[in-house]
């Protein structure tokens, strides 16, 4: 999973990226899910998203909202860990 993740992030910023920001979580975000039959979660309390917004093609754009967890004072970008 963490690699999946850290393909895609690397695609996104790839392209022309017209806006960065953090921004408050979305409350309805999902932080733990079940695949393959094993229970996954974010690894850290989300607090922050990093919303990221990258040119598509000229007058066109996406975003995506990446979630932020803080640990130490430091802002993370979250990943996933199997539930113990």
């Amino acid at each position: 999973m963490k690699t999946e993740l850290t393909e895609q992030y690397s695609a996104m910023v790839q392209q022309p990226i017209s806006r960065v920001e953090l921004v408050a979580p979305d409350p309805k975000q999902t932080t733990e899910f079940t695949r393959n039959g094993v229970t996954i979660r974010l690894n850290l309390a989300v607090i922050k998203q990093l919303k990221i917004t990258i040119v598509t093609k000229p007058g066109d754009s996406a975003s995506a909202a990446i979630p932020v967890g803080e640990k130490d004072g430091k802002l993370f970008i979250t990943t996933t860990a199997p539930v113990k």
